[in-house]
C-alpha cells in the first residue's frame, strides 16, 4: 500500500540514485565510466513495456533478492530514465526534506549542479547515444 496516492498521469518518482566520491571518479575515470556505460545499459534493457518481467531478467532478479518470479511479477514495475536523466524537481524536494530534518551539514538550500557533477552520466549518454 502506497502512503500517498499519486496525482491523476503523474509518473513514477525514482527513489534510487547513484553517489559515489568524486575524488574517487576522478582519479579511476575508466571505472566511473564503465560503470555508468553498464548502468545505462541496464536502464535502457530494462525501461521498455513489462522488459523486466523478461525470463532473463527475472532470473537475475531472483538471484538477488530470492524472491520467486511469480512474486516478481506481481509487484510495481521499475522506472529508469534511458538517459540517466533525474527531475531536478524531485532532487530538490529531497534536499529540503533533508534539510528540514537536519540531516545535512549547511543549512539553506543549494542549487542541484553545486552539489551533483552529471559530467561522466552525461559523456556516457552522448558516446551511446540519446533514447
Amino acid at each position: 500500500m502506497r502512503p500517498v496516492r499519486p496525482k491523476p498521469g503523474a509518473g513514477p518518482v525514482p527513489i534510487t540514485m547513484v553517489f559515489w566520491n568524486s575524488d574517487w571518479a576522478k582519479r579511476n575515470e575508466a571505472a566511473a565510466r564503465g560503470f555508468l556505460t553498464a548502468l545505462l545499459q541496464a536502464a535502457r534493457d530494462l525501461s521498455g513495456p513489462d522488459a523486466w518481467k523478461q525470463p532473463a531478467h527475472l532470473e537475475i532478479l531472483q538471484k538477488y533478492t530470492r524472491v520467486t518470479p511469480d512474486v516478481l511479477v506481481k509487484t510495481r514495475p521499475p522506472s529508469f530514465n534511458p538517459n540517466l536523466e533525474t527531475d531536478e524537481k524531485v532532487m530538490m524536494d529531497q534536499q529540503e526534506f533533508n534539510l528540514r530534518r537536519g540531516y545535512l551539514k549547511y543549512t539553506s538550500l543549494k542549487p542541484i549542479k553545486e552539489l551533483v557533477d552529471l559530467s561522466v552520466a552525461e559523456a556516457v549518454v552522448r558516446q551511446m547515444g540519446r533514447k
